[in-house]
Parts: C-alpha cells; sequence; structure tokens
C-alpha cells in the first residue's frame, strides 16, 4: 500500500469514528453540537450521515426544525442507495412533509429501495392506506368529476399488486357511503 492510501485509508477510519460518536449521540439525546460533527461528513458525500442529519432537519434535534432541508439531505442519501433515507423520502412524499405531496413520487421512491425489504413493504403498505384514507375523506367533494388513478405495486407478497381507484360522480348515486360501498373492494391485497 502507497503513503497515499494509507492516509486516505485513515481519514475514511477517522470519518466512520466521527459518525459513530454523532450517531451515539443522537441516539442518547445530546443534540448539541450533533450537526457540528454531521455537516462535515455529509458534505462531504457519507450516505449515513445524509440520511441522519436529514433526520436531525426532520426533527429539529440540535437544529431548527426544516422539513425542506430535511428532505434535501434525504434525496442527496437516497441517491447514494441509503434504504433508510429512501423510506423516510418516500414518506415525505406521502404525507407533504417538506415537498409536495406526491403519490406517485411516493411510490417510485418506495419501489428503489434495492437494501432494505421490510421498509419499502411497509412504505408501500403505508401509501395504501393514505391513498384509501384520501379516497373517504373527498368522496363528498367529489361532486361531478371522476378520478382515475392507478399505481403498480408489482409482486410484493401481502401489499398491493395494484391499485387503481374509479370513482364516478356523486350525483349518481343516493349518497357518498353508497360509493364508498360499491367501491370497498378496490384495494386488495395479494394472496401470499
Amino acid at each position: 500500500m502507497s503513503i497515499e492510501e494509507d492516509q486516505k485509508e485513515i481519514c475514511e477510519q477517522a470519518k466512520k469514528e466521527i459518525y459513530v460518536q454523532a450517531q451515539q449521540a443522537f441516539y442518547e439525546g445530546r443534540y448539541d453540537g450533533l450537526t457540528d460533527l454531521l455537516l462535515p461528513l455529509a458534505e462531504a458525500g457519507m450516505t449515513e450521515a445524509q440520511s441522519l442529519l436529514g433526520v436531525c432537519y426532520f426533527e429539529g434535534k440540535g437544529v431548527q426544525q426544516n422539513s425542506e432541508k430535511a428532505v434535501g439531505w434525504f434525496k442527496k442519501s437516497a441517491a447514494q442507495g441509503s434504504a433508510k433515507a429512501q423510506s423516510n423520502l418516500g414518506f415525505c412524499y406521502t404525507e407533504g412533509w417538506g415537498v409536495e405531496q406526491n403519490f406517485r413520487k411516493a411510490h417510485d421512491v418506495f419501489l428503489s429501495i434495492e437494501n432494505g425489504r421490510e421498509l419499502k413493504l411497509d412504505g408501500l403498505e403505508y401509501l395504501k392506506i393514505k391513498i384509501s384514507e384520501g379516497i373517504t375523506k373527498n368522496l363528498g367533494n367529489m361532486l361531478s368529476e371522476e378520478f382515475d388513478y392507478t399505481l403498480s405495486f408489482g409482486d410484493l407478497g401481502k401489499v398491493l399488486d395494484e391499485v387503481r381507484v374509479s370513482i364516478v360522480a356523486v350525483e349518481h348515486y343516493n349518497s357518498p357511503l353508497i360509493i364508498a360501498e360499491k367501491n370497498k373492494s378496490i384495494i386488495q391485497p395479494t394472496s401470499p
């Protein structure tokens, strides 16, 4: 190994040690100075530090709460394949935290999780619930329009095979409850 390679290895090891200290401080609730440890690591491209810094901004731990900054750090970490950051980003799109609510983007982000099957399945299940809640909540607002939305969830075991929502004008039925009854089987889990 050359001197340059040795120095690079020592530098990487030091970054990892600083990150472990920051992670431990976060979990122990010691937030003062936490971002001073994380920010240089995150700016240097350390995926784990980017994701944890995003959580700090999202929760307001050691910094002023800022969902937009949290999303920015989640995106950087997710682009490098962090399953936790991808999951967090998917939830932000699902809820509209720091970004405009967008179920399609949430769906795509959750599907992109490669190293974290449970995170992927939990995210897709949560998205399914939020979509179905939105349909139920908004039935009364859909007086004379049609709504058609399809998401393909692929073959993910007990999670959805497909979500297809089609709501026809409320005026064609006696009440929104009848529409909900007519559409109660729209979202179905796949068989195991």
